[in-house]
């Protein structure tokens, strides 16, 4: 449906002339995904009094980190001997401009949104806040509960690309997120088709 805008990996290590440091691309991780919950908050604080009944979110956070360092992911099926034997990079792995990584489950994390909500929920009654919630968002009994616990288990995944004078990597990934905001006819159909109907939540692209 949407092309991949970059191959998975779960770790990350940084490479440089001094050595390697397993920390840095953790922390990156982990200083962007503490500082979405006040972004995510906003949002659907804006989003209460939002009138539209298509169901097309206000704010779309995806969270990226932007860097001038190559970037590699090793090869499906790679041994440690292989890695040990190998004389070049390349052989072991693929120098990709962007790559989707799987952030790490974190109790500090879950626990700090957590308490994000809990101080947003003080300022509205439960009742409020469903209420608030448009059509679209309520459909299928999810309420506000069920928005909050998808919300607390962000971000699923953090994109990484690579950033260099002469590159075309933006224009890419503009299209990826102009195909998300706006999708076109054919890929509208493509997901009429997945589910066997009409997405109402879509009506308003046709």
């Amino acid at each position: 449906m949407f092309h991949n805008i970059g191959p998975l990996c779960s770790k990350g290590i940084e490479i440089c002339s001094g050595g390697q440091n397993p920390k840095s691309i953790t922390q990156a991780i982990s200083q962007l995904s503490y500082a979405l919950f006040d972004k995510l908050i906003y949002g659907f604080e804006r989003q209460l009094s939002n009138t539209e009944t298509d169901g097309h979110f206000i704010y779309h956070h995806i969270p990226i980190i932007i860097t001038t360092a190559n970037l590699y992911r090793l090869k499906n099926d790679i041994s440690i001997q292989e890695i040990k034997k190998s004389n070049d990079l390349l052989e072991i792995a693929t120098k990709e401009s962007m790559l989707l990584i799987e952030p790490p489950f974190s109790i500090d994390l879950k626990n700090y949104a957590l308490n994000k909500f809990a101080s947003f929920e003080s300022k509205y009654s439960l009742t409020k806040l469903n209420e608030s919630l448009g059509k679209q968002a309520k459909s299928n009994n999810r309420g506000y509960e069920f928005h909050k616990s998808y919300m607390t288990d962000y971000p699923c995944g953090i994109l990484a690309v690579h950033f260099e004078t002469e590159c075309n990597v933006f224009n890419e990934l503009n299209q990826f997120l102009e195909e998300i905001v706006r999708p076109r006819k054919t890929t509208i159909d493509e997901i009429d088709n997945i589910f066997g109907s009409k997405i109402s939540a879509l009506d308003s692209f046709r």
